[in-house]
């Protein structure tokens, strides 16, 4: 689908639009810049780091970090560091910049519309509004009964719009599903399941949870049956605008609150609905799936310190030490994780009620550390009297430690190694470490070769105006097999001549979806230096020059393999001599 959008939106809508985007405020929203000169710098907000690399140039709507290398425009920032989609980036910067989106022509306009998400969106809100009215009414009084059962009064049931799905396999299907156009529509937000000619509701006499995106939309629901039958908890499938390791269950209440300190992560809907009846309002819930390395890139956007709340037997602990694993390679230096262990048989839901709000959060102020359940973990079962089983803790920890990004936590956890396994100090452990992730880091980025033409193309890409320094290229298309990159050179080329107000940002743009992407990327980076304007027009010409003259000598040796073979007439002399002077006057430009 979301290639199909992108192939009905106007590509020069999409340059345009990044050419009127104010690249530097629309970063500066997530990270702070610091004018330097005509750049703006920051510490990089995708790698751990003490010294400013990352740099956003206006002028070329880019942005390039001298340490991890990670670049692009204003759409490939919203997609890196928002985590947007390609539609939302566009979507995000046409509302900020206040355009409409253009699409290619009407027709596809309409058919992109009658899919949009906006359209699901509105279905689901209905649907919420229907649950709610169900749970309300006579065929609702089993579901309300058991809520309020469970202890949930009627002020936070409406606070979360919590609903019902009727005994019957066809509400939402007659209700929404009144011509083909609509019963596709709830096909595609996975309210109906359509198996051969049957045609069903998904969800059927279930307590009905909405799950509400950071933008207050709705993007699907999770549902508690109300009978014996399985699942006893179903929720809605992967559609376009629903995904359950991308979304957490209430964090969209949490988005906004200034005064928040840590985010307490529990696994059910009504572990997060109960607590917050308590006033304990820093929750979120996993949607009943594992911790996903994109929920901990959310949470760490909204908050440093992260509580994992985990039932206290076997599989509780088992699906903590997942979260520690999925966590180490986002622990910088001021981000911490802790997790918090419940009696057995014991969730948060019933304990609060057991317990109360004030225990309840002293074992959150009492939440074990990283450093401790790491080596509780690690160290289970060893025995550290015997030289064998340190070696074996030495060979497990230095694994994790040495993928944390955070210095000071890294040496101080390495400490710890070191007094665990009866080190006097941990210079060989550090020596081990850092070894280790020079190995990692060697491999980290694809190194290539510099050459007349790949320096060229490198300069093109972030310095387009250097074209006019390039004589006719008529005849370059005939010589373009017999030289690596030229291709690529000509159509780049190409592209500038048409575009003479073009940057580099609307240059990447184009290049998106074409074959030869990955190469422009790489070729950007071989001269990514900030130097003046002189070194860098005569960097360009000199390689000019060389290419060049590089195919001059190719022509006279051409010429001179025939010479030796007695075919060349005078003509042909002549031209070997001009190619020869040709030569000697380029060197001494």
């Amino acid at each position: 689908m979301e290639k199909k959008i992108y192939k009905t939106i106007s590509k020069t809508f999409i340059r345009n639009l990044i050419n009127v985007t104010d690249l530097a405020n629309l970063i500066n929203k997530s990270i702070t810049l610091k004018k330097k000169g005509k750049y703006y710098v920051s510490c990089c907000p995708f790698h751990n780091e003490k010294t400013p690399s990352f740099t956003v140039n206006n002028e070329k709507q880019f942005y390039y970090c001298f340490g991890c290398n990670i670049h692009g425009n204003a759409i490939d920032f919203l997609m890196s560091y928002e985590k947007f989609t390609f539609i939302e980036s566009i979507e995000e910067l046409s509302i900020i910049n206040g355009l409409k989106i253009d699409y290619e022509n009407e027709l596809k306009k309409k058919k992109i519309i009658i899919t949009n998400k906006e359209n699901l969106y509105k279905i689901m809100e209905e649907i919420k509004n229907l649950y709610q009215k169900n749970l309300f009414e006579i065929n609702g009084i089993k579901a309300l009964n058991y809520l309020k059962n469970r202890g949930l009064n009627e002020k936070i049931i409406k606070k979360f719009s919590l609903g019902f799905a009727i005994f019957k396999k066809d509400n939402i299907l007659k209700t929404f599903g009144y011509n083909e156009k609509q019963r596709k529509l709830l096909n595609k937000t996975g309210m109906i399941i359509i198996n051969g000619k049957k045609i069903y509701d998904r969800f059927i006499y279930r307590i009905m949870f909405p799950i509400i995106n950071n933008n207050k939309k709705i993007i699907g629901f999770g549902g508690r049956v109300l009978n014996n039958n399985l699942p006893k908890y179903l929720n809605s499938p992967e559609t376009e605008i629903f995904s359950k390791g991308q979304n957490l269950y209430g964090l969209y209440k949490l988005k906004k609150k200034k005064d928040l300190k840590y985010i307490l992560v529990v696994e059910g809907y009504f572990d997060l609905i109960t607590l917050k009846q308590f006033e304990i309002n820093y929750a979120v819930a996993s949607l009943g799936t594992s911790i996903t390395t994109y929920h901990i890139q959310l949470l760490f956007k909204t908050i440093n310190t992260i509580i994992f709340c985990y039932d206290g037997d076997s599989s509780g602990y088992k699906a903590a030490w997942n979260s520690l694993k999925i966590c180490i390679p986002y622990m910088k230096d001021n981000k911490q994780i802790k997790f918090v262990f419940l009696p057995n048989k014991e969730d948060p839901d019933t304990l609060i009620r057991k317990e109360g709000k004030e225990k309840f959060q002293k074992r959150i102020d009492n939440a074990k550390s990283f450093s401790d359940f790491l080596f509780e973990k690690i160290t289970f079962k060893l025995d550290l009297n015997n030289i064998n089983d340190k070696i074996k803790l030495s060979i497990n920890a230095l694994k994790l430690i040495s993928k944390i990004p955070g210095d000071f936590l890294r040496i101080n956890l390495r400490k710890l190694l070191s007094i665990k396994i009866g080190l006097i100090d941990d210079t060989q452990l550090k020596y081990w470490v850092v070894t280790k992730n020079k190995l990692n880091n060697s491999n980290k980025y694809f190194k290539i070769k510099k050459t007349n033409m790949r320096n060229i193309i490198s300069l093109l890409i972030q310095y387009p105006k250097l074209s006019k320094f390039i004589p006719s290229i008529n005849k370059l298309d005939a010589i373009k097999k017999n030289y690596p990159g030229l291709n690529i050179f000509i159509d780049l080329l190409n592209i500038i001549n048409k575009n003479p107000n073009i940057n580099t940002g609307e240059i990447l743009e184009i290049y998106r979806n074409k074959k030869t992407n990955k190469v422009i990327k790489i070729l950007l980076k071989l001269n990514i230096k900030l130097f003046d304007n002189k070194s860098i027009e005569k960097f360009f010409l000199d390689n000019i020059i060389k290419f060049l003259c590089l195919v001059i000598k190719k022509k006279i040796k051409h010429k001179v393999l025939k010479l030796k073979d007695n075919d060349l007439n005078l003509i042909e002399k002549k031209k070997i001599n001009l190619l020869n002077n040709t030569i000697f006057n380029i060197y001494n430009i």
